[in-house]
């Protein structure tokens, strides 16, 4: 029986440990750098390709999927992968808090994770934030609020 193993399962797994293990560093950094009012609460979940952890009423979280996934055969036996890690966070606040401002400061702390290792705690040989986008509250949910980060991704496997 051959060995599969499940390389991108294992690195999304890893981002969702790696950021639940590192991310608060950057939340506390940040507030000591604007010596702000406005607290970013660390994530309340980190959800791996559960789609429902959106409507479980958490106040901040965080989901990862693969976007996009290219596969380049090398000639040392080996694949590269390339990942377009999807990280959607949701943010809530109350009326009284801009929510704007929470989530510049989300991506900024979250950009600043990816550059300060990127490596992603030894999960992939290398990555990077390459792109951010923000998507305001749904009608009648004026206190919600989102950043979709991708995260391009490599990976070094054996093709065996």
């Amino acid at each position: 029986m051959p060995s599969v193993k499940s390389y991108l399962e294992d690195l999304l797994y890893d981002v969702k440990d790696f950021t639940g293990s590192t991310f608060s560093v950057y939340i506390a950094a940040m507030y000591v750098a604007k010596g702000s009012t406005i607290l970013l609460p660390d994530f309340e979940e980190i959800a791996v390709g559960d789609l429902g952890v959106f409507e479980r009423n958490k106040k901040t979280v965080l989901f990862l999927f693969p976007r996009n996934i290219e596969l380049e055969p090398l000639d040392t036996g080996q694949d590269e992968i390339l990942v377009d890690l999807l990280c959607m966070v949701q943010i809530t606040g109350n009326s009284k808090e801009n929510l704007a401002i929470k989530a510049l400061r989300y991506e900024e702390c979250f950009r600043h994770m990816v550059n300060g290792d990127k490596t992603l705690g030894a999960s992939c040989d290398d990555a990077r934030v390459s792109r951010v986008g923000y998507f305001g509250p749904s009608p009648g949910e004026t206190q919600t609020m989102g950043i979709e980060i991708t995260v391009a991704a490599i990976l070094t496997v054996p093709n065996t």
